[in-house]
């Protein structure tokens, strides 16, 4: 879509002068300027909030965006797979840590 010229834009201001009126035409300006500034700090707020999403994504994959683990059959509660399961920040649980995480120390 181009720009209009100046031709144009001479022709859509009669126009509007000859539909709305001298007295009604400065408020219409004035509700179309505002609309627009609304618009263009919309704008603005949406691409901060998107890029500071963006930057905080940083490749990490999203515990979202995962495929969901199968479910363990009815009778097997306390399987090693429940607990070998990483946590939301990828770390893993203290059943699986070792004797460090459980405050055993050998020496």
């Amino acid at each position: 879509m181009s720009v209009p010229g100046p031709a144009e834009l001479i022709v859509i201001f009669v126009v509007a002068l000859l539909v709305f009126g001298p007295k009604k035409l400065p408020e219409l300006s004035r509700q179309l300027g505002r609309g627009m500034h609304e618009l263009r700090n919309l704008q603005q707020t949406l691409k901060g909030e998107l890029d500071g999403m963006l930057d905080e994504d940083d490749g990490a994959p999203h515990p979202e965006r995962t495929a969901p683990e199968a479910p363990a059959p009815p009778g097997d509660e306390g399987s090693s797979a429940e607990a070998s399961r990483p946590t939301p920040n990828g770390q893993r649980t203290t059943d699986e840590a070792g004797p460090e995480a459980a405050g055993t120390s050998t020496g």
